[in-house]
């Protein structure tokens, strides 16, 4: 994500003003939030498509604004990461070559399943 120079200098205030350690929980925090909103959207999806619980639409529109909202929150604390380690160039690196190795696997036709010994290779 592309932050102004007034955003960045906001993030390491915020990095100064709370601390590395704070930070790092919180990014923890966050990233849980969101992975609670997945879950919670996903459920409600189940829930719609099954008729359970009467889930609504509007239950599912609601799961997904706080899924947005989740992001939003967990992308400010990758930012935040980024800086602590001091690693914004070697992660978009890393990036740049692991999206390279997922066009190769859709292009192959690679399934989505891990093998056991593939399970932690992008």
């Amino acid at each position: 994500m592309n932050y102004t120079h007034e955003e960045l200098k906001i993030l390491q205030s915020t990095i100064d003003h709370y601390g590395e350690e704070n930070q790092l929980d919180m990014a923890i925090e966050e990233m849980s939030e969101l992975t609670k909103a997945i879950c919670k959207y996903k459920r409600a999806v189940k829930e719609r498509e099954r008729d359970i619980c009467h889930s609504t639409a509007k239950d599912v529109i609601f799961a997904k604004g706080d899924i947005v909202e989740e992001i939003a929150d967990v992308l400010i604390m990758i930012e935040q990461l980024t800086m602590i380690f001091d690693c914004k160039q070697r992660t978009a690196a890393i990036v740049s070559q692991k999206i390279k190795k997922l066009k190769g696997k859709i292009k192959n036709g690679d399934s989505c399943e891990r093998s056991e010994e593939n399970r932690y290779n992008f």
